[in-house]
Parts: structure tokens; sequence; C-alpha cells
């Protein structure tokens, strides 16, 4: 077993690890929700949904940019969901409650990420539409399939202090 002391490489693989797993797990489960439920709600593609997140950046232009937008999108999501078990890591590590109470922290930190997207975020984005409703599903996968997937991430790789 590798012990995992401070300044080593094992401390650092374990951040880098439970970031990606984190951040890699809850983007696939988060962008699969959201191919699935565009498709039944209005048989939206997954091309168009990749599109509609790459909007965020470069506005409508993006449903102009075919498989690149899309490719964009996938890149931007992802990017954003690393950031987000990024950013609990870092709160897990300077708040001791968290750490006393990942898991709690976790399910919270989901349903703050879906709200700061839904109100913040994305109105201040360059994406058409307005989001700002609430969905009681995109709810729940953002509380169990985004935060708490990024809590266990962060719980079982990172070494936490």
């Amino acid at each position: 077993m590798i012990e995992q002391t401070a300044g080593s490489g094992a401390v650092q693989n374990g951040t880098a690890t439970a970031i990606l797993a984190g951040g890699l797990v809850a983007g696939a489960i988060d962008i699969a929700y959201a191919f699935a439920a565009n498709y039944l709600q209005s048989g939206m593609s997954p091309t168009r949904v990749l599109q509609a997140v790459a909007s965020g950046l470069i506005g409508r232009d993006a449903f102009q940019g075919g498989a690149a937008a899309a490719a964009l999108g996938l890149v931007l999501h992802f990017a954003m969901t690393v950031a987000m078990a990024a950013i609990f890591l870092a709160a897990v590590r300077a708040l001791p409650p968290l750490r006393q109470h990942m898991l709690l922290a976790g399910l919270v930190y989901g349903g703050l990420i879906y709200f700061a997207m839904r109100w913040v975020i994305v109105p201040l984005s360059g994406f058409p539409g307005d989001l700002r409703t609430f969905g009681a599903l995109e709810f729940a996968v953002h509380v169990l399939g985004v935060g708490l997937v990024i809590a266990l991430a962060v719980r079982r790789f990172a070494p936490i202090p």
C-alpha cells in the first residue's frame, strides 16, 4: 500500500484522481441525462444538446457550427464538471465541517450547482434560452449524480488532512 504523505507523488495523484474521477463521472451522468431528457421531451439530438452547451460561449452561432460546435460543447461540459470537482475538493480541505459531513455537503453542493447554473451562469452566458425554471428530476440528477458523485470521489481518492 502506498502511504500518502504530504509532498508525496501519491498525494498529488490522489488529488488529480479525485478531481478527474468525480468530474468526469458526474459529467457523464449529467450529459447522459441531458441527452435522454431532451430527446424524450422534444426529439432533440445529442449533437444539438452539445451545441446548446457551446452556445454559452459562442452564442447562437453554435447551432450552425455542426460537429465542431458539438465537440466544443462536450469539452466545455466536462471542463465545467471537472472544475466543479476541484472547487468541492478545495472547499472540503478548507472547511473542517465539510470534511466531517462530506456526503451531505456533496448533496447540498449538487443542489447549489443546479441553481447556480440555471439562475446565474447560464443567464450570463451566450445561451439564447431561459432556463430559470425548476425541474424536480433535473434537480435530483444534480444532487445525486453530480454533487454526491463528486463527494464520493473526493472521499475515496483525495488525501484529506
